[in-house]
């Protein structure tokens, strides 16, 4: 939403200033992409936090597997 707004003002001051217009649509273009390559982070990471997540439970019900084994194996040969 702010990068929006930030068009739209960039816009504004271009129709303001059309003569000084080349300065910040520079400076607004650099933002652009800049916000670009944190949604791109942004996502990447999520998809990451999401594999480790998976990994996590898997683990998880590994280890209460080979414990319940455990338990098992006791039970039978006690």
């Amino acid at each position: 939403e702010e990068v929006k707004e930030m068009e739209k003002q960039a816009s504004w001051l271009k129709e303001l200033c059309p003569e000084k217009a080349h300065i910040f649509e520079s400076k607004v273009q650099t933002t652009l992409e800049a916000w670009n390559e944190l949604e791109k982070s942004v996502m990447e990471n999520k998809s990451r936090l999401q594999e480790f997540t998976q990994l996590q439970d898997f683990f998880r019900s590994y280890l209460a597997m080979i414990s319940w084994t455990e338990d098992t194996r006791s039970c039978i040969f006690s």
